[in-house]
């Protein structure tokens, strides 16, 4: 299955290879920006995932997460979290998210 996929990290070079892998696997990606409205994307867009780090600072993971679900995006968020952060995973899923991967060697 294809889709379109919001990258939300600020590391360009997770930004590069999972940008490449998911395009070549037939995604359409875009990477956010610094001021980038990503719930305004995700509606206008018709976005079908949000890959998103926990720690940016173009928009805090839970608060992006919170507003998705405030504005009824069909958009799935999916986690991308460092080792050990259980209790960070548990409170994104609570909130609705949809998955999360755990550490960079899943990643």
């Amino acid at each position: 299955m294809t889709g379109s996929v919001l990258l939300v990290s600020e590391d360009q070079a997770v930004v590069r290879m999972i940008g490449e892998y998911l395009t070549a696997s037939g995604n359409t990606v875009t990477a956010a920006h610094e001021g980038m409205d990503m719930v305004s994307y995700c509606l206008s867009e018709q976005c079908d995932v949000v890959l998103v780090e926990s720690r940016t600072t173009y928009q805090d993971g839970l608060e992006l997460l919170k507003a998705m679900r405030e504005a009824h995006t069909a958009a799935k968020l999916i986690l991308m979290v460092p080792s050990g952060s259980d209790e960070e995973v548990e409170t994104y899923l609570s909130h609705g998210a949809f998955d999360e991967l755990i550490g960079r060697e899943e990643i």
